[in-house]
């Protein structure tokens, strides 16, 4: 955002430049210069960067929206839910001392992931609380989520070690006795269920690589990315450019290429990962 704006020779005309400084900022071909250029200037180290109040961590914003999110969830609406609880770790601060928050608002959101039947993003949650400060007499609820998202996907050998896990963790949990000896009883009939197996084994997980879709007609023998449906030519005039080398259709895929780098959209960021960026 500073390089963007205060390279532009719009913002150093508005600024204390003389012409004979603008002319010489004008004739740089490199960024590198142009950035050490500007650097060297006063007025560039008056420059203020505001990042905007969606962008300011908040424990008491981050509260209230992590509260909307159970309140969104205890309804049934687990896409509301999981859309607060986004906003809700975004605007937690990240400090030693909001860990359990945030801990929270994550195991949370692992819950509306697993309503969406959305098995493994709600399985990189809740791995992600076991490295913050989650309440100890709770883990058992993110223990049996876990083994239920590990069911979900056939990884029987896994499911069987999670609610294990599950059963240990609940000698922890600060629950009334009946409710205790409930939760007890239905993750040993789980377990029975899945012992019965003599064979437990992991179902194989599906590649999580994106695969690019082909082109149509054929790839252009001099252009990989390319379809053979275009040809690249090149004139004085225009430089180089694409024509159709024959009709092409509605819906047809001419070029496919993998980004060089990409960023998440801002308008995004509370509904996309900033890593994959799946919803």
């Amino acid at each position: 955002m500073f390089s963007n704006n205060i390279f532009s020779s719009g913002h150093l005309r508005k600024s204390n430049i003389d012409p004979g400084q603008l002319k010489v900022f004008s004739n740089f071909q490199k960024d590198e210069d142009r950035f050490s250029f500007v650097f060297a200037l006063a007025e560039s180290h008056k420059f203020e960067m505001n990042p905007g109040p969606t962008a300011v961590k908040d424990g008491d914003v981050a509260k209230g929206l992590k509260d909307a999110g159970n309140r969104a969830f205890q309804s049934g609406d687990n896409k509301s839910a999981l859309a607060l609880y986004n906003k809700s770790v975004l605007k937690t601060p990240w400090t030693s001392a909001a860990s359990r928050d945030l801990s929270v608002s994550v195991a949370n959101r692992s819950a509306a992931l697993y309503h969406l039947k959305q098995y493994q993003p709600a399985l990189d949650d809740i791995a992600f609380v076991s490295t913050l400060d989650y309440p100890l007499e709770l883990s058992y609820k993110v223990l049996d989520r876990k083994a239920r998202c590990l069911l979900a996907m056939n990884q029987l050998k896994d499911a069987l070690e999670a609610f294990k896990a599950t059963l240990k963790a609940l000698d922890g949990a600060k629950l009334p006795d009946e409710r205790r000896m409930k939760w007890q009883s239905d993750i040993q009939i789980m377990i029975a269920m899945l012992v019965r197996n003599k064979e437990l084994t992991n179902d194989p997980l599906p590649p999580s690589v994106t695969v690019l879709p082909h082109v149509s007609g054929g790839r252009n023998k001099h252009y990989e990315s390319a379809s053979a449906a275009v040809n690249v030519c090149r004139s004085e005039e225009m430089g180089r450019y694409a024509v159709a080398a024959t009709d092409i259709k509605a819906g047809h895929t001419v070029v496919v290429e993998k980004a060089y780098c990409s960023v998440l959209l801002a308008e995004h960021r509370a509904t996309h990962c900033f890593h994959c960026f799946n919803r």
